[in-house]
């Protein structure tokens, strides 16, 4: 597997991207020069708000730096990665965080890409395809927590649907994605880095949910104490129906500010859009329990400081992905009717373990 290549840097600046100090770090900056009466969201509605798909906050930024680590080239213009993650304040547009292709506009994103994690959006390309992408247009199948989040957003008739060939490529390269952010190695480098869970006594007492950082440190660390390591993968099945959205040609560049008032939206890099699916995968195949990578931090936890612990992955690429065990969803919930002595029909248990991959077929 190969990696992923950013854009080049000029040299006056990688060179002040590589001394700055991480205290420094970059600060969110404007999103779109578009009025918010003007802008059109990914489904093509009117308006939306911008969201971030690899997180803006520094601490949930830098749990992810354990897998873009593994995932993009590590010193492109020869700037440490994790520099260009966070940034330095004096360079902010140096950030991929705030780069145009990390933006998505989307009605409501803090409720129905962030906390709910209602719809995600599966690229429809291989895993190398993602690696390798550079601004091209491409296309993603839209899938849906709910048949609910379909009719309160108008997916239907006006979206093209997508083809079994489409389908089948988006679960093949998200399972593959999935099995890299459960292998052992890549799972041991974001443990380091998420915090430690601390439930409160009123969290427990009110039945709050979790935060996003429990929720992913649950996910590793579950796979951690697993005897065999086993991640939930789902098939194409004959019949499916799924809409699709298109994604225009985008300037693969360090601007930091997006054109979102057309139709198809410009590209986000497909791969951090397909790590986004990934969470919502997971997030509703567990019940709601775990995640791969925190994604909308809670206001009580402060950014932190950065540090440069982390160890290099690459080396061991080809490797990484052979210790992770790929159920189908059928044993997935055979395994967990079996461990909770219930008496559940398998086909319901299906339709509750995965809300965001089964029985979310629209009217065509």
């Amino acid at each position: 597997m190969g990696v992923a290549s950013l854009p080049a840097i000029p040299q006056s600046a990688a060179s002040k991207l590589y001394s700055g100090e991480f205290e420094d770090a970059a600060s969110r900056t404007p999103s779109t020069t578009i009025p918010l009466n003007k802008r059109k969201d990914v489904l093509g509605g009117n308006a939306g708000q911008i969201a971030h798909i690899l997180p803006h906050r520094q601490t949930c930024a830098r749990v992810w730096t354990a897998v873009l680590r593994t995932l993009f080239q590590d010193r492109p213009s020869g700037v440490a990665l994790q520099r260009l993650v966070h940034g330095i304040k004096k360079f902010p547009e140096y950030c991929l965080r705030n780069v145009h292709w990390n933006k998505l506009c989307l009605w409501s994103e803090g409720t129905l890409f962030d906390s709910e994690r209602a719809v995600c959006f599966m690229p429809c390309m291989s895993l190398k395809q993602m690696l390798a992408w550079q601004g091209e247009e491409y296309h993603a199948i839209v899938v849906g927590a709910s048949a609910d989040f379909y009719r309160k957003q108008g997916v239907g008739s006006q979206h093209q649907p997508a083809t079994d060939g489409d389908i089948q490529t988006a679960f093949e390269g998200l399972n593959r994605l999935l099995r890299h952010l459960a292998s052992r190695a890549v799972s041991q480098a974001v443990l380091k880095e998420v915090p430690q869970p601390q439930i409160s006594a009123w969290q427990k007492n009110t039945g709050q949910q979790p935060d996003s950082y429990s929720l992913c440190h649950a996910f590793h660390d579950s796979l951690r104490q697993a005897h065999v390591r086993k991640v939930v993968a789902t098939a194409m099945k004959t019949g499916m129906k799924f809409a699709r959205v298109h994604f225009q040609q985008t300037s693969f560049n360090w601007s930091t500010t997006g054109q979102f008032d057309s139709v198809p939206h410009p590209a986000p890099h497909p791969l951090l859009l397909a790590i986004r699916a990934c969470n919502a995968f997971v997030y509703h195949t567990s019940g709601n329990k775990h995640l791969p990578l925190p994604a909308c931090m809670p206001a009580s936890h402060p950014d932190e400081h950065d540090s440069d612990g982390i160890s290099q992955l690459r080396a061991v690429l080809p490797d990484i992905c052979r210790d992770v065990q790929v159920l189908s969803l059928g044993e997935a919930c055979r395994l967990r009717a079996a461990a909770s002595n219930g008496t559940v029909l398998e086909s319901q248990r299906l339709r509750t373990a995965t809300q965001v991959m089964g029985d979310v077929a629209w009217a065509a």
